[in-house]
């Protein structure tokens, strides 16, 4: 088996630099053959994908949920039909996490090489292709106060520092949802959208949830200590939100007057209104 493996150097504060050493001789010794590229920017391994995804048997990203969700989101928009790989760097590594990835470079060269795959669902929504989940509201200001404060690699520091400036100066859009055509009661300041086991690597969901809704109602900073309250230990998803609601095919997002922001897999989206739809079995991925 051939494998484009493209890696981003700075991700696991430079890890990724050591890997692109380390990986060939690795997937050599599993009888392996590896193309392996040092991406140099953010569009880089979207362009790798198109350009030269078809040349191989399966692509292999090697970095954080970011480098992870761009590769895996071109392999889906140019239908390229080949199974994807990840080696996870970043701080969350929430798919990775689900799929019970190793985060060992010897041991993920051996999953490579036994080439069992599994089938993962993906959201699509303006501007991107989710793997992992989507936020709607608080926790998609805190984002975008990381993404504009970014100065290299990104902390859980820097997590609590943009979510204590969100809890008191950001105001507080509130949003309507409608799933599957049906327009859900009331107004909420959260939703988590996901069809994962974990939401930013420390909140848990049950693995036979699917694709759900976690939407949490309130507009102050009391409904999210509630809510925090609600959660347990460890923090359960499905505790804390004020509604769980499974999602078929769509779910839409608008603000109730103006604001509101998104965010996929950690990333910086659009504002609202957002349109999101699921996409089932929609990629192939090595599992151990």
């Amino acid at each position: 088996m051939r494998l484009l493996v493209l890696v981003n150097p700075v991700s696991g504060q430079g890890r990724g630099a050591d890997a692109a050493v380390r990986l060939p001789g690795l997937l050599k010794k599993k009888g392996l053959s590896a193309e392996v590229v040092v991406l140099e920017g953010p569009g880089a391994a979207r362009k790798w994908v198109r350009e030269r995804g078809r040349d191989f048997d399966a692509v292999v990203a090697v970095g954080g949920d970011g480098t992870i969700a761009e590769t895996a989101g071109a392999a889906y928009e140019t239908k390229l039909g080949r199974p994807v790989g990840l080696i996870p760097l970043g701080l969350s590594n929430c798919l990775a996490r689900h799929l019970d990835l190793p985060r060992d470079l010897e041991a993920m060269a051996e999953v490579l090489a036994r080439g069992r795959t599994r089938a993962v669902d993906l959201a699509l929504l303006p501007g991107g292709v989710s793997l992992s989940f989507i936020g709607v509201g608080f926790d998609a200001a805190v984002v975008h106060r990381v993404a504009e404060a970014r100065r290299g690699t990104v902390r859980d520091r820097d997590y609590v520092a943009a979510a204590l400036g969100a809890v008191f100066r950001d105001p507080w859009p509130r949003f309507h949802v409608t799933v599957d055509g049906k327009e859900l009661p009331g107004l909420f300041f959260q939703a988590i959208l996901t069809g994962i086991t974990n939401y930013a690597h420390y909140f848990n969901i049950p693995r036979d949830r699917g694709y759900s809704a976690y939407l949490f109602r309130g507009k102050t900073a009391l409904a999210l200590a509630r809510s925090f309250a609600r959660l347990g230990w460890p923090w359960s998803l499905v505790r804390g939100a004020d509604l769980v609601a499974p999602i078929d095919r769509t779910i839409r997002m608008e603000s109730e007057g103006e604001g509101g922001w998104c965010q996929f897999d950690g990333e910086a989206g659009r504002s609202l209104p957002v349109q999101v739809d699921i996409q089932r079995n929609a990629l192939d991925f090595f599992v151990p």
